[in-house]
């Protein structure tokens, strides 16, 4: 029995056979187009820093799979790791090109392998480390039910989330009880309500929200909010139960 009919709250374009036609056709037609400008961007990288040109991570990927996310490193390794850590708010390990590739988003490259291999989609709820999924296991089985994206409403609403922890006392803590849980809604909202004119438009306002970042850092203006596009409760607390499985 296919997901939507055991679910009648999820949205059956999320297992529609068209959806997968059109991740393999735009990754792929982009890891040609893009293909020498990620080789450039690899071959920087590598010269600039130690350690390798991507990397890669553990998430938890559609019912609950682990598989390796690809990206662009933007970060310096920390010794005895391969994949390096990284902890919500931590902004020192960043590189000077690592800093230009997370504002253009050009670390995420890598990740249309992913989509084309079938472990991800171009539009999805964002893939998260093991870590955070026991945080809210219940809340992450729905989102779970649809294949993790490249991109969703959760990445429009929070592409400033770098800055917002830095303003954070305790980002970790900032990150687990404030940002998780809102993004935690737009999973939900996707997983109910995908469909192909709705990804079409998360494409089109990720595009969007690059390029604004990017003039927004030219004309270094402080923007830093979180009220862009959230469901419900714009800034309030979230609807989610507070199911914190963490100490």
């Amino acid at each position: 029995m296919r997901q939507s009919q055991r679910h009648p709250h999820v949205s059956a374009w999320l297992f529609s056979p068209w959806k997968r036609l059109f991740d393999i056709a735009v990754s792929l037609a982009c890891l040609v187009v893009l293909g020498p400008v990620m080789l450039l961007l690899g071959f920087v990288i590598c010269k600039t820093s130690t350690g390798t040109a991507l990397f890669r991570q553990t998430r938890i990927g559609q019912d609950g799979r682990h598989f390796t996310l690809l990206k662009f490193r933007t970060m310096t390794v920390l010794d005895g790791t391969e994949t390096g850590l990284f902890q919500p708010g931590e902004t020192d390990r960043i590189t000077p090109i690592g800093k230009l590739l997370r504002i253009t988003k050009l670390d995420e490259l890598p990740g249309l392998w992913n989509v084309l291999t079938g472990e991800m989609s171009l539009v999805g709820p964002r893939p998260e480390v093991p870590e955070w999924v026991e945080v809210y296991p219940d809340q992450w089985a729905l989102a779970h039910l649809a294949k993790p994206g490249v991109t969703d409403q959760a990445s429009i609403a929070f592409r400033n989330e770098q800055e917002l922890l830095e303003a954070c006392d305790d980002p970790h803590d900032c990150y687990r009880r404030e940002i998780l849980p809102h993004k935690l809604i737009f999973c939900r909202e996707y997983v109910s309500n995908a469909s192909p004119w709705g990804d079409l438009k998360i494409l089109l306002l990720t595009m969007a929200a690059v390029l604004q970042s990017c003039l927004r850092r030219v004309g270094n203006t402080g923007e830093h909010t979180c009220c862009l596009h959230l469901p419900d409760d714009e800034c309030g607390e979230s609807s989610i139960p507070p199911e914190d499985n963490t100490p």
